[in-house]
């Protein structure tokens, strides 16, 4: 199973961070970009609907007696299950001018969460929400999302490791050729390089060729 991180390299650290520190870094729920990340109905049975938003760090202040479980896992990294579609790119990807990380979870499906999509936000009426699992409370999202095929990391460290499970790097279509031959001679040769191009019939991305790149001395 292959899962995939479209990140700008506008900010090429973050690149550098996952090829040679070989780690995945996960933020919390509450910096993600879906602004309804975390929030749900409650109360709904009564004349008007109530929208609130789960504060798990505030949670864990306010009662310590909970499970350490419940308190830590909060962060979250997100990855997605293609690269074909071209909202990735254009989205998280600099108008198609970044990269997609391609890692391998094969052996490792345990240590991931996929989101299940919704039309509307979830409601729970007769249920607290501090006794949901982390499941339900952090792998929702609402069907605008549907076409990023997610799949979670949720755990309380900072850094998922990745050691040894890196196996591509795809480059965006738009991609200057400065910054391709840069990653030509920055990127670790065990780590395969392709070119992607934009299919206009079938309007996706798609691989075109992987590079061959002359061995460093």
């Amino acid at each position: 199973m292959k899962l995939y991180k479209v990140r700008s390299l506008t900010s090429l650290e973050f690149i550098v961070d996952i090829l040679f520190n070989e780690r995945l870094y996960c933020a919390h729920f509450a910096d993600l970009n879906d602004p309804f990340e975390g929030i749900y109905l409650s109360g709904a049975r009564f004349p008007q609907e109530v929208i609130e938003r789960i504060d798990l760090e505030r949670t864990a202040q306010e009662s310590p007696e909970q499970p350490v479980e419940r308190q830590e896992f909060n962060r979250i990294c997100s990855l997605s299950g293609s690269v074909e579609d071209f909202r990735l790119w254009s989205y998280y990807g600099d108008g198609h001018r970044g990269v997609a990380v391609e890692i391998d979870f094969a052996g490792h499906e345990s240590d991931l969460t996929s989101v299940r999509y919704s039309d509307s936000l979830d409601e729970f009426s007769d249920q607290d929400p501090h006794d949901m699992s982390m499941d339900e409370l952090l792998s929702v999202k609402t069907t605008q999302w549907e076409y990023e095929r997610e799949s979670r990391i949720v755990q309380k460290d900072p850094y998922y490791s990745v050691a040894g499970r890196v196996t591509g790097l795809y480059l965006g279509a738009r991609i200057s050729r400065e910054r391709q031959a840069l990653l030509e001679k920055l990127v670790p040769q065990s780590v395969p390089i392709y070119v992607t191009r934009i299919n206009v019939g079938r309007l996706s991305v798609e691989p075109k060729e992987q590079l061959q790149r002359a061995q460093k001395r």
